[in-house]
């Protein structure tokens, strides 16, 4: 019975150290939201708005909040 929890936990170790190998954790850049100034009427789809406040806008991306559209920005 003990050999069996040795070989588990072995292997989830060998597993967790191949998991951050494979996928190293990278601290995504913080972004602020503010209502976009171009996007005319209700939010309906957020790809639109996204579209929107990067065509328009300089925004990274946009979505859809409360049916208004947000533009997305690095936060400063």
């Amino acid at each position: 019975m003990a050999t069996y929890f040795f070989k588990l936990s072995t292997f989830m170790a060998a597993f967790f150290c191949l998991a951050l190998l494979l996928f190293p954790y990278t601290e995504a850049e913080a972004l602020c939201g503010k209502p976009s100034g171009t996007f005319r009427g209700p939010c309906f789809s957020s790809s639109g708005c996204s579209e929107q406040c990067r065509s328009q806008e300089n925004a990274i991306g946009g979505a859809c909040y409360v049916l208004a559209c947000y533009c997305h920005y690095p936060c400063h």
